[in-house]
């Protein structure tokens, strides 16, 4: 690990062990019915990776995980071109490998109903909705 910044994934629990294993790939998988790059969908803080994991547990009806990453040295990342995104999020986009030693399961997110209280970030900007990452 370096000193690199740090950003917040968020991936269904399906996903963990090959997470652990093999780190994150570059991929589109939920969202292939909007036009997304294949990518590694990075937030800016734990606060933002915590209100995105309860709309995307909602959307995908299963229990998610959230990953802290840490960015190698010969990794970069750029604002994500998702405008929606952005107006909700600091939503970054990755379009190299991160190895599973620079990730770190540190949060779990599962939305028990569609009526469940939307979190924090979502009430600031008066949205009862998914962003579309």
């Amino acid at each position: 690990m370096n000193s690199r910044a740090t950003y917040f994934h968020v991936s269904k629990v399906e996903n963990r062990t090959s997470i652990q294993r093999v780190g994150l790939i570059p991929q589109i998988k939920e969202f292939t019915n909007i036009k997304r790059e294949p990518g590694i969908y990075l937030l800016a803080t734990i606060e933002q990776a915590r209100d995105w994991a309860f709309f995307f547990a909602m959307d995908v009806g299963e229990p998610v995980d959230i990953w802290m990453v840490t960015l190698p040295d010969d990794v970069d990342v750029r604002a994500d071109p998702d405008q929606e995104m952005n107006e909700v999020y600091d939503s970054f986009v990755c379009s190299d490998a991160i190895p599973a030693p620079y990730i770190e399961r540190v949060g779990f997110q599962h939305v028990e109903s569609s009526t469940a209280e939307a979190p924090p970030l979502a009430s600031k900007i008066g949205t009862g909705t998914s962003p579309s990452m």
